[in-house]
């Protein structure tokens, strides 16, 4: 049972029809189904949820972006009703995790957890969060993304490979969030994850097809800055994956793309 990390680089950020070099890291992972950077590319993280437990792994990078330089911290865990793992995002000064779980009571909800201490999740001082029924309902798998800086929230409903986009009226208060009535509707199937610039131009989704076990990367351009509604196909790139997807994480400068496949078992490989 094994699963991969494979980094490419991109020669012009932002377009991922120029991805080259493959590298991947060796850990033990327990239900991983998800990952994200530091805004410095020197911290990442790995969440996921096994046998009733959450899992948020840490990692340092002595070199920035490049995973091969990566040392394991530490994990902390809690404990979960959820049986299903979809997506976090880490605010850019790493005091709010938001993180989003399929089957919780009779809805989907996405939380938020604020810490004193930057990057670290162990001491929460608040809990917070948002119930996204009827939008997307109960059995959906979902995933989730946000802006750079906090204000939009774009729900990826897995199941329909539709992806729901929201407001934020105060920056990083999930709370505060509203539905504006806008959605993109992803064209193959198997659609995990999507990710927007941080200039709000340019949006990307991952597929998996499963006849093929091909994931492709999908970018649209937005007439509108952060508005999905408006995108535009405008390249893509396709590579093979050995079993499924959990999708993938663009560094800020789009120079860095990371593609991630936990649904072998439990282990990355390098």
């Amino acid at each position: 049972m094994r699963s991969m990390l494979p980094l490419f680089t991109v020669k012009e950020g932002w377009n991922v029809s120029n991805l080259s070099g493959y590298y991947s890291l060796s850990n033990t992972i327990a239900g991983g189904d998800g990952m994200t950077f530091s805004p410095d590319g020197k911290k990442f993280f790995i969440m996921g949820i096994y046998n009733g437990s959450v899992f948020l792994y840490y990692y340092n990078l002595s070199r920035a972006w490049d995973i091969r330089s990566a040392v394991y911290q530490k994990v902390e865990t809690g404990s979960s009703t959820a049986t299903e793992k979809a997506g976090f995002v880490i605010k850019p000064d790493g005091l709010k995790i938001f993180f989003a779980f399929e089957k919780i009571a009779t809805f989907s909800r996405i939380y938020s957890q604020e810490t004193t201490t930057p990057y670290e999740f162990g001491s929460v001082i608040n809990t917070q969060y948002i119930d996204l029924n009827p939008l997307i309902p109960i059995d959906d798998s979902i995933n989730f993304d946000m802006n750079s800086i906090g204000t939009k929230l774009y729900v990826t409903d897995r199941t329909t490979g539709i992806i729901y986009q929201y407001t934020l009226s105060t920056a990083w208060d999930i709370t505060t969030a509203t539905y504006d009535s806008k959605t993109f509707t992803a064209p193959y199937q198997g659609l995990t994850r999507s990710q927007i610039s941080p200039d709000g131009k340019i949006f990307v989704t991952a597929s998996y097809y499963t006849t093929t076990n091909y994931q492709a990367l999908m970018q649209y351009s937005l007439s509108t800055p952060y508005d999905i509604s408006t995108a535009t196909f405008n390249q893509s790139f396709v590579t093979q994956s050995p079993a499924g997807t959990g999708g993938f994480y663009i560094s800020p400068s789009g120079l860095y793309v990371f593609l991630y496949d936990f649904s072998f078992g439990n282990e990355i490989f390098e």
